[in-house]
């Protein structure tokens, strides 16, 4: 962050507050909305399926059925491991690391005050990262 010194500018801040807050609604709003539409996903396309419609529109809106397909795994990570390496297919195994987990890693080590491992030298660091944020006045 800058050390230098200005003028507050109240009508940015405000600004920022407003939008801020108005951001929160419209998540309010769209988790609202999510939660009311999640149960009704399956009804409506059992129901369409059942009706043995693949498409329809109703109210500026195109419904249709979309068909995915996503490996699962029957076992466990190690057996799937095994079996990717057995067939050939080690492409398909991440051999990588968590960043979630290793951000949470360099924050315990900075704020224990400890070195980051001599094995991180120019490879892995610390960003800090500063950001403006608000949160509703109690």
């Amino acid at each position: 962050m800058s050390e230098e010194k200005t003028n507050l500018d109240i009508r940015i801040l405000k600004k920022f507050a407003r939008l801020e807050k108005k951001r929160d609604a419209l998540k309010n709003a769209l988790n609202k909305t999510e939660a009311e539409l999640s149960p009704l996903n399956e009804f409506v396309t059992d129901h369409l399926i059942d009706c043995g419609i693949s498409n329809i529109s109703i109210d500026g809106r195109n419904l249709f059925i979309r068909h995915d397909i996503y490996a699962k795994l029957l076992t466990n990570k190690d057996d799937a491991t095994k079996a990717l390496k057995k067939a050939g297919l080690k492409e398909y195994i991440d051999e990588g690391f968590n960043t979630n987990s290793l951000s949470a890693y360099v924050r315990e080590k900075i704020k224990s005050k400890e070195d980051l491992p001599e094995a991180f030298d120019g490879i892995i660091g610390a960003s800090h990262v500063y950001r403006a944020r608000s949160n509703k006045k109690s």
